[in-house]
């Protein structure tokens, strides 16, 4: 699998890509200490500074993209002006989605997106052949000692349905409730 990795801060899903495979054939991050960490552990690959201008037609083939899109649109902490804010990014992301024809996209936001925004966000991959599924996992189950809420958006294109990928994180999140924290609650589906 070919990855692009949008919002790239330090390389988390990079670091999860490479675990299991993949090769990361971009990183995309306006910050430069962001970008000075992804030089260090990927110096072959490329950093883009500014995904307004990072184009598709030149990162050749790409299977997956994945991005955790600018928060201050949607937070509860923030003004939530949504698109109104010049970082609401996310049309960005979707343009390089379209510009790829990436099969895969998984993308993530706080919890304020549920309420401001992730309508669009699944509108608009829906609107372009994508079924896409909007999961809720809070950190503590996956073993942090907090809650923090988190909208994962897993999206496929193609034949594969994505709705039996709701079991697994809702097998998590229902162990949840017996992690250290103790404050993890389940999906219901």
């Amino acid at each position: 699998m070919r990855h692009l990795d949008l919002f790239s801060g330090i390389g988390g899903f990079a670091l999860a890509a490479q675990k299991i495979g993949w090769e990361t054939v971009a990183f995309c991050d306006c910050e430069d200490f962001a970008q000075q960490v992804l030089a260090k552990h990927w110096p072959d690959v490329p950093c883009h500074p500014d995904i307004r201008t990072l184009k598709g037609a030149n990162l050749g083939p790409v299977d997956i993209i994945t991005g955790g899109y600018p928060c201050q649109p949607y937070s509860m902490a923030g003004k939530r002006r949504g698109k109104e804010d010049d970082r609401d990014l996310w049309p960005e992301m979707f343009r390089l989605v379209l510009e790829t024809g990436a099969s895969w996209v998984v993308a993530e936001n706080v919890a304020g997106h549920i309420s401001m925004g992730l309508d669009r966000t699944l509108s608009d991959l829906a609107g372009a052949g994508y079924e896409a599924v909007p999961l809720v996992i809070p950190a503590c189950a996956v073993g942090a000692r907090h809650r923090r809420d988190r909208v994962w958006i897993i999206g496929h294109r193609g034949g594969v349905r994505t709705t039996h990928l709701c079991r697994h994180p809702t097998q998590l999140l229902s162990r949840a409730d017996d992690s250290p924290a103790g404050r993890g609650t389940p999906i219901r589906t």
